[in-house]
């Protein structure tokens, strides 16, 4: 599946059902759906929805860690195979729902919900080789028990 096949698809990822833990993910090729794989082979999970984002040619994908693991991560789709995890922040940021990606001004925004009954949203960007310092969204007046969703509006007018 080249990149070029793939700009032309909706692609979908989820977590398993019940105590799967593990990353799934298809595509959808105008008519139907492709069988479901495990993300690289199984070895990404997640306890909640992971996010998806096309950036720079890529398809990224954000997730939580499993279970009590609140660490964020993500990881890019190239020719059909997915990169190593990484680990956002080295560690340093946390949620305890889905974090929600787009792009917005050449950038991939990544945005989250705070740990535990933390319910401040927080937002990093990563310009293709890091991401920044973790913002609290208004300064923390902003708040929430789930997780947040975001779409680029570059080419939409409010």
């Amino acid at each position: 599946m080249s990149d070029q096949e793939m700009a032309l698809e909706a692609f979908m990822t989820w977590m398993g059902i019940g105590d799967d833990a593990r990353l799934f993910w298809s595509f959808y090729n105008g008519h139907s759906w492709s069988n479901q794989q495990a993300s690289a082979g199984g070895a990404f999970g997640t306890s909640h929805s992971p996010a998806l984002a096309l950036f720079r040619g890529r398809l990224y994908m954000a997730w939580k860690g499993i279970g009590n693991d609140a660490r964020l991560f993500w990881s890019t789709l190239y020719e059909g195979s997915w990169s190593d995890q990484q680990v956002v922040a080295g560690g340093a940021y946390g949620t305890s729902a889905g974090p929600a990606l787009a792009v917005v001004k050449g950038k991939l925004i990544l945005a989250w919900k705070g740990v535990g009954n933390d319910p401040r949203l927080f937002w990093s960007l990563f310009d293709g080789n890091s991401w920044s310092d973790q913002h609290a969204v208004a300064a923390g007046a902003f708040g929430t028990s789930h997780s947040p969703a975001l779409v680029s509006l570059q080419l939409f007018n409010l």
